[in-house]
């Protein structure tokens, strides 16, 4: 197996840190994990909020670039422009107010 040369040891080092501080912080004071960097409609309506969890920082470093922007991509494409279509149609596609939906369970 490869090893990890140190500079990407370091550069894994200077990504977890601050991501294992912000997920303490965000334990200790969970208001905080509700900051509306997208706007308040987005964070009240699709649940869109600031997540700098630490395992998205090593997946990042981990995985191939192409993959990343694969999900990247994905992600956009989901949480963009589907979710907003379904939210629009809730009721008719779906059960309003199906259980598991918009970050209820």
């Amino acid at each position: 197996p490869k090893r990890a040369r140190p500079v990407e040891l370091i550069a894994l080092m200077r990504a977890l840190v601050p991501a294992l501080v912000w997920t303490g912080v965000t334990w200790l004071c969970e208001s905080l994990e509700y900051i509306p960097v997208f706007g308040v409609r987005a964070l009240s309506l699709y649940k869109w909020k600031l997540n700098l969890a630490p395992a998205n920082f090593g997946q990042g470093l981990i995985i191939p670039a192409r993959f990343v922007l694969s999900q990247l991509l994905g992600a956009a494409i989901s949480s963009g422009v589907l979710l907003p279509i379904a939210v629009a149609h809730e009721g008719k596609w779906y059960a309003s107010g199906a259980s598991g939906f918009q970050g209820k369970d």
